[in-house]
């Protein structure tokens, strides 16, 4: 049947004549080329793309007047890959610009005039639930799988799971914390060796995994004129790795994880030998009062923390309009007044310049105080799969420099503050609030804390020539490595980079990573000893069926030798390779670092530049606190501590009188103080009374009526389906200036500002 379908058709085409490709020039039938609606040319599939593009740059016949009638919006073409693309993805880029700058200046220009308190991002109408066959299967899918549940097929994975040797030793000894740690580092440790079979070891090999006593450690900045070093570099890693099949990666990745978590077994030890010991103290300079005031006082750390909490919105509130407007709520508990919020929203996830290739960016929040004339620009940390496109595009690329010296950033950073100065017309609107003799300063978390470090540098640059009316203050949380060591010192006094203990993603570079690979290599006896032992562990609990240990006082194979391990069996051997040696540019975190370190459950706060504190900077830290250190929450929690550890203990005043939560005729419930919204919406009862007393909270900092989502304590509230929930953060804190030393409920503006409570 099939052979006399083609004959048919090989009958219906003998007649047709072939015509070539408008762009390759290859013979094709008429019916395997299409018009591209840009150039109209008759092209292959071969030579096309499909892009984005606008109606008025499709058809270059169409009149002007057409042009103008015609006001639909850019849908998805497929055009010619090269010429028509380009032209298509420039004019997206130029209108993008020119929307974005305009509606951003015109409401600086407004927020500058007479009316200063005019609320930008006013209140949506009533939202609309998706209600298509998408929205039903996701609400149905939570079902299917809580039956699959029931049913006991979960127990049966998991048993299956046990019974491989394999994923037992990784699904036992990982924590959560581990594999989140594992999964920030492994794209970049990747880069510097992989694990190899015995087999394919050769002298080769063994000749590029040289000692560490043979290599050569220098770090110098390229030269200020040419990226020649840098470019080889990656130009060799991507090589490297496009060499490796997709079973290899795999493997190699359960192998890394493992190493890196034995590896963090030796930080443990020596942590747990030097209980006690201050020594390195002595070695570091205190921080002053004004430094850690200045980082935990202000605004700062509620601006960064404003479009998280907007982004955890459930449906159908995730929209950005109604994530603009509630951090616009917040912004406004502290006085400030929303100028520009783009992506504050879940369902706003990919954003980006629309050039080719297209440039990702952060969310960001641009608010302004009419009263103490100023200005944040607040850009939000890593939350999207684009946010991701800009981290991992770490290739370090020059900012600017002089004759003498050139000044390297990193390079997804760099392009996402010029795509936010440029693009979204933020140089334009600071620069007018500066000529309004405003005060400016940039900060962040995390990703937006390295762009917020970059956006300074550009602005403190142009401000040195002249370019920007006033210098540009930064305060960037968990900041990112992101300059190299001569920018990170001319930043000195322009910004304050806050790194809490073990916070992986400060020391997050290529350097620390090829440093990291060499660390794992030198480790490989002590890897194989204690996977040997937990292996054999693994094996006599599943064999004893689960027995539990019994409670001694002490083993005799438990005692540590002068390597800190003991001895074990060396099987299944795999040589380390070292794909890449340590390249000469190193990325750091910039100006006047604020290290807040706990040790011995006391914290204490550090200062001083990237050189003075390499020895806490200068090499990741694999712990479990890695991870967890790089919250807001723990951050703010850790800046508390350290203030209160010198002393310096909240002034005693009188809790706050409780609002009242029931209208004075006793017929209505008090709207929530933070989104002004019936308390009882995150219920899914919202009609009775029962559901708002149980819905409505009192902040114990500042006594308002709030709800479970602006007051969260890790609350269960109604989510996007039948029996679903969405549980909250838990902001729960100490108020020992209220008398609670127990964590308490509090409201998000409060929580963000408990650096004095």
């Amino acid at each position: 049947m099939l052979s006399s379908i083609g004959n048919r058709v090989q009958k219906m085409t003998e007649g047709l004549q072939k015509e070539p490709c408008g762009r390759c020039a290859a013979m094709f039938l008429p019916l395997s080329l299409s018009t591209c609606p840009a150039c109209m040319r008759r092209i292959c599939s071969g030579c096309i793309i499909k892009t984005s593009a606008e109606a008025e740059s499709l058809d270059p016949r169409r009149s002007k007047k057409e042009s103008k009638e015609d006001t639909t919006t850019a849908s998805i073409v497929s055009v010619c890959k090269e010429e028509c693309a380009d032209r298509c993805a420039r004019q997206l880029a130029v209108r993008f610009r020119q929307v974005m700058s305009e509606q951003h200046i015109a409401n600086v220009e407004h927020f500058l005039s007479t009316d200063s308190t005019k609320v930008f991002y006013p209140r949506p109408g009533q939202a609309v639930t998706a209600t298509g066959a998408t929205a039903t299967v996701k609400r149905l899918a939570p079902l299917a799988l809580s039956s699959m549940k029931m049913l006991g097929y979960g127990t049966i994975a998991e048993v299956g799971l046990l019974c491989v040797e394999g994923c037992t030793i990784a699904s036992l000894v990982l924590s959560p914390q581990t594999k989140i740690l594992c999964e920030r580092v492994m794209p970049i440790l990747r880069r510097h060796f992989f694990v190899t079979n015995p087999s394919e070891s050769t002298a080769q090999d063994q000749e590029i995994s040289q000692s560490e006593e043979e290599k050569d450690d220098s770090e110098t900045t390229p030269p200020a004129n040419s990226n020649s070093n840098t470019s080889s570099w990656w130009q060799s890693t991507r090589e490297a790795l496009s060499t490796r099949s997709s079973n290899k990666y795999a493997s190699e990745a359960t192998e890394l994880a493992l190493r890196l978590y034995y590896y963090g077994c030796n930080t443990a030890i020596e942590r747990l030998r030097l209980a006690g010991d201050d020594s390195m103290k002595e070695r570091r300079n205190l921080a002053s009062d004004d430094l850690l005031d200045r980082a935990g006082c202000g605004v700062h750390i509620a601006a960064s923390s404003w479009l998280y909490a907007s982004r955890s919105l459930r449906p159908p509130h995730d929209t950005n309009e109604w994530g603009s407007w509630y951090a616009s709520r917040l912004a406004q508990r502290h006085g400030y007044i929303m100028i520009a919020c783009v992506g504050a929203g879940r369902t706003e996830s990919a954003l980006c310049v629309p050039s080719r290739p297209p440039i990702p960016f952060p969310a960001f929040c641009l608010v302004a105080h009419p009263h103490h004339k100023h200005a944040v620009l607040a850009i939000r940390g890593s939350a999207t799969r684009s946010d991701w496109l800009v981290n991992t595009d770490s290739e370090p690329l020059p900012i600017f420099g002089d004759k003498n010296k050139t000044y390297w950033v990193h390079g997804g950073m760099l392009k996402a503050a010029r795509a936010l100065l440029d693009d979204c017309g933020l140089r334009v609107c600071l620069k007018r609030l500066a000529n309004k003799n405003f005060s400016i300063d940039t900060t962040g978390h995390s990703l937006g804390a390295g762009v917020a470090t970059v956006i300074t540098a550009l602005l403190m640059n142009e401000h040195r020539e002249t370019k920007f009316p006033a210098p540009v203050k930064c305060i960037a949380y968990a900041a990112p490595a992101s300059v190299d060591a001569d920018l990170a010192h001319l930043l000195l006094g322009s910004v304050v980079s806050v790194v809490h203990h073990d916070d992986l993603i400060p020391r997050l570079s290529d350097a620390n990573c090829a440093m990291l690979a060499k660390a794992l290599l030198a480790d490989d006896a002590n890897y194989h000893a204690r996977l040997t032992a937990d292996k054999q562990s693994v094996k006599n609990h599943i064999k004893t069926l689960g027995k539990v240990n019994p409670m001694l006082h002490t083993r005799s194979d438990s005692f540590l030798d002068d390597n800190g391990i003991s001895t074990g069996e060396e099987n299944d051997r795999k040589p380390m390779k070292i794909v890449q040696e340590e390249h000469n540019l190193r990325l750091v975190p910039a100006g006047d670092i604020l290290y807040l370190e706990s040790k011995d459950a006391t914290y204490s706060a550090f200062s001083g530049s990237y050189d003075e504190l390499a020895d806490d900077l200068g090499h990741i830290v694999v712990s479990s606190r890695a991870v967890d250190d790089h919250s807001m929450p723990a951050l703010l929690s850790g800046l508390r501590a350290a203030r209160w550890a010198r002393h310096r203990l909240p002034v005693q005043r009188q809790p706050p009188i409780f609002a009242t939560a029931v209208s004075a005729d006793g017929r209505h419930f008090v709207p929530c103080y933070c989104c002004g919204s019936d308390p009882a919406w995150t219920s899914w009862t919202t009609d009775s009374d029962a559901a708002r007393c149980a819905a409505t909270h009192h902040c114990r900092a500042c006594g308002q009526v709030v709800c479970a989502f602006c007051a969260p304590a890790a609350d269960e509230i109604a989510g996007d389906g039948i029996g679903q929930k969405q549980t909250l953060p838990d902001l729960r804190i100490s108020l020992p200036s209220f008398g609670y030393f127990e964590a308490v409920r509090v409201c998000r503006p409060c929580a963000f500002s408990a650096y004095t409570l």
